[in-house]
């Protein structure tokens, strides 16, 4: 767990701007491309001792990530208290064919039964120009095994002004997060997860 914690700390300090990885815990048909890093956390609105912490660094087509759940007894869902998974870039995204990733969830779990087993595809959806008030759309869909609890997937809204909308279904919960982009280099936070509202700060960047 002390180690986790120090990669994750590591993370933060290199951090700027990366392409979407995950949604907000669900995986996605993208990876982050060599030397590129995402870390993320974030602290329950109601429990200011309850923490999320989030990091993923590219290596090739390979993602390592991880996730760390400090003092939160509502999302005993994951599993163990640190996450770490595995994903690889299969087909990268086109203007036709969407971004295709295969991967493991939780690969160090104690439980067979919280290690998941799952493939995740990815596309940028044209935006008609009636919608002018969506920069973008982003579309995921995942199936998965065990761990990872069956179908998973979600939507990003890119807004006007850096601002973005997501929102999830993964292991049958579904959770939602608004965020500001006010430098290139990271996003201010707003989340409803399992219910309960968090708030927090990403950063990403390459090396």
């Amino acid at each position: 767990m002390r180690t986790l914690g120090i990669c994750l700390f590591v993370m933060l300090l290199a951090a700027s701007y990366s392409a979407a990885d995950r949604i907000i815990f669900a995986p996605t048909g993208s990876t982050l491309s060599t030397g590129q890093i995402r870390a993320e956390a974030a602290v329950k609105s109601s429990d200011t001792s309850q923490h999320l912490y989030w990091g993923a660094i590219g290596l090739g087509q390979i993602e390592l990530s991880a996730i760390k759940v400090d003092k939160n007894e509502s999302l005993s869902h994951f599993g163990d208290d640190d996450v770490v998974s595995v994903a690889l870039g299969l087909i990268p995204e086109t203007l036709i064919t969407p971004g295709v990733s295969v991967g493991v969830w939780n690969v160090g779990a104690d439980d067979h039964r919280d290690r998941g087993y799952y493939l995740a595809a990815s596309k940028s959806v044209p935006m008609d120009s009636s919608f002018s008030f969506l920069s973008n759309l982003r579309v995921h869909v995942g199936v998965g095994s065990k761990g990872t609890s069956g179908t998973f997937g979600g939507v990003e809204l890119g807004l006007p002004k850096g601002v973005r909308v997501s929102a999830e279904y993964f292991q049958h919960n579904a959770n939602f997060a608004l965020d500001w982009m006010p430098i290139k280099a990271a996003r201010l936070k707003v989340y409803w997860i399992d219910g309960d509202p968090y708030y927090g700060l990403e950063f990403s960047k390459p090396f």
